[in-house]
């Protein structure tokens, strides 16, 4: 029995470590398309490629967020706290029961004029605005409303395709869609940062559990 929970234990270990490494290369991979957001001279030579884009956002039919402002993306999340028991101690969370999202397609454009179609699929928003709504401080359920609104700058990771709307960008297989209000700097210091956090704490796991295996062993 115990050898049958220590295989148990070790796979679902195993497994987290290697979920969390598939997220820290992407991560990385997105870091390096963010650090060189491609010009609009230079958008015919990436073609089927991921890369990220810089300008200022404009979208024809804009969702609006909880205040009645202008968005891109828009999502509503109904939460329920619940509490688990293990032994003499508890612990909870916030878990989300239903879920609606509103995307809007918008435009990017370059300061020369040029602009890049974004088929907005986003599998990453980054630097949302936030509102918790709430029924009386003791409540166990709320509503969580985030939105990205449009503002005068935008950087977009994705795939760059041909469209009958011209250059377009898609969701890559590989690195997703991430929308972000940041710089391509800042927001490419951020992958990084997760990418490299995520192999170092991989790497600290999978050592934990050799010195664990090398003292049981003795």
């Amino acid at each position: 029995m115990e050898v049958f929970i220590f295989i148990l234990v070790s796979v679902g270990v195993l497994a987290g470590v290697g979920f969390l490494l598939y997220y820290s290369v992407q991560s990385l991979r997105q870091a390096k398309c963010l650090k060189t957001p491609v010009p609009l001279e230079a958008l015919k030579e990436n073609l089927d490629k991921p890369v990220a884009v810089h300008g200022r956002p404009f979208c024809e039919s804009p969702a609006h967020g909880p205040s009645g402002e202008d968005v891109i993306w828009y999502k509503r999340e109904h939460q329920v706290y619940r509490r688990s028991y293990s032994g003499k101690s508890s612990s909870g969370s916030w878990r989300t029961t239903d879920a609606h999202e509103i995307v809007r397609d918008f435009e990017v454009h370059f300061p020369d004029g040029g602009r890049v179609r974004i088929a907005c699929e986003p599998s990453e928003v980054h630097g949302t605005s936030r509102h918790v709504e709430k029924r009386g401080f003791f409540s166990n359920t709320r509503t969580l409303h985030r939105w990205l609104p449009l503002t005068p700058e935008m950087t977009v990771l994705g795939r760059l395709a041909l469209s009958g709307e011209g250059a377009t960008l898609v969701k890559d297989p590989r690195v997703g869609m991430l929308l972000t209000c940041s710089s391509p700097g800042r927001a490419a210091l951020i992958e990084y940062a997760k990418g490299i956090g995520g192999i170092v704490l991989s790497v600290a796991v999978v050592a934990g559990g050799v010195v664990i295996l090398i003292l049981t062993a003795s």
